[in-house]
């Protein structure tokens, strides 16, 4: 129904909100940023879509450490769907541009 949607819409906005507001007071949001930062890699852009669906772009020192990454965020029993596509992948000096998708299963999520 469209009030189902606008409710769904209302707390993606309010979590967006929340992580933007400040330290991040969602725990998977804070889960993957440590996980991120466990691997030099930061975040350029991050979204949030329908059925926990998350997309981000990001940068990381090398193509060993994104490899790595990839492996956490694989391993990680909140992430699932971890998805890197090769042609999204930019080798620069010292830092490797990057797109990932996945799927946060937590619970802990709105």
């Amino acid at each position: 129904s469209l009030q189902t949607k606008a409710n769904e819409f209302n707390g993606l906005v309010s979590a967006l909100g929340a992580a933007t507001a400040g330290p991040a007071r969602i725990p998977v949001l804070e889960h993957v940023r440590a996980l991120l930062a466990e691997h030099a890699a930061t975040f350029t852009r991050l979204s949030i879509g329908e059925n926990r669906q998350v997309a981000l772009e990001g940068v990381i020192p090398s193509e060993d450490k994104l490899l790595e990454l990839a492996d956490a965020f694989r391993d990680d029993p909140e992430i699932a769907n971890v998805n890197i596509p090769l042609q999204e992948i930019s080798v620069g000096e010292g830092r490797v541009s990057f797109s990932m998708s996945f799927s946060i299963i937590s619970s802990n999520t709105p």
